[in-house]
């Protein structure tokens, strides 16, 4: 019975392999035939193995048959395929925007330091122009800048220096003169707009180095220092105040513009007499603050590496008032005016190159930077 039953066992395990070699070639044969096979042999291999059904390409036909062992397998590994897919994708697009806003970040980072080199020499360069130390233009030489067309010499030179920072320039027109001024817009979505000005014309007396030459290059500086940071979060005017001297002209006119046209003003920075110290204390006058004003500053001084002493006056007789007076917050910065320690040549012809302290100057500028770079701050 043994070798009989060994006998038969031998049979079925040789019928079983020529099973199998055949069916390998029918594998072979459909592995190597056209994509045009009919649908036909594809619901035959279905219905007679269901695992030649779950190796054969993906069909339409797979999704409507009736195994539903087989459509569950396959309705699973098209879904897993799909989510991870889709997972996939999302996880592309959240590295993407992760790595979109590093590279942000990367590019904003911290503001360029405030006391940059080049002030002091780019100061002397711009005030030496204004004040008839050098040329301002080829065959020009200012003796002050009072009349009309020293003013517009003066005014045309300020818009050459703006826009050879890249910055757009406009003149603000009236009916007695022009406030020349540059824009540097924000580079995220504001309507804030945060004004640093300072007037460019003088007394009749004298070139008007101090007064206020001083304050107007100033400005030339802080433009400058602006338009190197990257990311802004508030939109800037850097402008040139016409016929401060005779009365706060051209920025009662400017003001009034701005609050005809709705401008949605965060605060102005008024720069005027900055480049006298006598008493070498450093010490920095502000005058007729708005409320906040001042306590802005001196948390950006406590925030920084500098060392800076603000006084407080009330202080008004200079083109912040005008600002305030058309409801705009507003401050000026200026030497110790009101306790003592300014120019003795203030209005006079001797208010000339020679007597400009540019370390004062650059101490001043230096403040500015410093609430610039704040003000502008990207969260």
């Amino acid at each position: 019975m043994s070798v009989q039953f060994g006998s038969r066992l031998l049979g079925v395990l040789l019928l079983i392999w020529m099973m199998g070699f055949s069916a390998c070639d029918a594998d072979d044969t459909d592995a190597g035939s056209s994509d045009s096979d009919s649908d036909g042999d594809s619901d035959s291999d279905s219905d007679s193995d269901s695992d030649s059904d779950s190796d054969s390409d993906n069909d339409t036909d797979s999704d409507t048959d009736s195994d539903t062992d087989i459509d569950t397998a396959t309705d699973t590994d098209i879904d897993s395929d799909t989510d991870t897919d889709i997972d996939t994708d999302t996880d592309t697009d959240t590295e993407i925007d992760t790595d979109t806003e590093t590279e942000t970040d990367t590019e904003c980072g911290e503001p360029p330091p405030a006391d940059q080199d080049w002030i002091t020499e780019y100061q002397q360069e711009i005030i030496a122009k204004l004040t008839g130390e050098d040329e301002i233009a080829p065959g020009v030489t200012l003796e002050s800048r009072s009349s009309a067309g020293e003013r517009e010499t003066a005014r045309e030179y300020l818009l050459e220096v703006w826009q050879e920072l890249g910055l757009t320039t406009e003149a603000h027109e009236y009916s007695s003169g022009a406030n020349p001024y540059a824009i540097l817009e924000a580079t995220e979505e504001s309507d804030e707009w945060v004004i640093y000005g300072a007037h460019y014309d003088s007394v009749s007396a004298g070139p008007g180095a101090e007064d206020n030459a001083s304050g107007i290059t100033g400005v030339c500086a802080m433009a400058r220092y602006a338009a190197m940071i990257e990311c802004r979060s508030r939109n800037l005017i850097f402008i040139g105040f016409d016929q401060e001297e005779s009365g706060l002209i051209g920025s009662r006119a400017f003001a009034k513009y701005l609050k005809e046209n709705d401008y949605n003003v965060h605060s102005m920075h008024n720069f005027d007499m900055i480049a006298w110290d006598g008493d070498d204390d450093l010490v920095i006058e502000v005058g007729a603050p708005s409320d906040g004003m001042v306590e802005f500053y001196e948390d950006v001084v406590a925030n920084s590496e500098f060392d800076f002493e603000l006084k407080e006056s009330t202080l008004a007789a200079s083109d912040h008032s005008a600002f305030k007076s058309q409801g705009f917050k507003a401050l000026m910065f200026i030497e110790e005016f009101s306790f003592g320690d300014r120019s003795p040549y203030f209005h006079t012809a001797d208010d000339t190159y020679d007597k400009i302290d540019f370390d004062f100057m650059a101490h001043v500028t230096i403040l500015a930077n410093l609430g610039i770079a704040e003000l502008t701050r990207v969260d």
